[in-house]
């Protein structure tokens, strides 16, 4: 009685990500544990950046729906949820 549960389905393919390695250096490696490290940590900056978890969970899933044709849905641009927040994209 009064609990609600979300079902929700997101990729985050493990293709290509770029990660350090030791000697100070970067290089590509695969898997999904590499990618969801990308993941976490811009839905951290958008729930810093909202300061409800809530709002933030809604607008990063809203931002990659609205970018994501079809499946698989990509995670947003950083841009692209902070403006469904409404808060002011960091300048370069």
């Amino acid at each position: 009685a009064g609990i609600t549960y979300f079902i929700m389905d997101m990729q985050a393919p493990g293709v290509e990500i770029v990660s350090t390695v030791p000697g100070d250096s970067f290089a590509f490696g695969d898997g999904t544990s590499l990618a969801a490290a990308n993941v976490t940590g811009l839905l951290a900056l958008a729930v810093a950046a909202s300061g409800d978890p809530l709002a933030a969970r809604t607008a990063f899933f809203q931002a990659a729906q609205a970018e994501s044709a079809a499946l698989p849905i990509r995670v947003p641009k950083i841009c692209a949820v902070l403006e469904r927040l409404g808060k002011p994209c960091p300048k370069p």
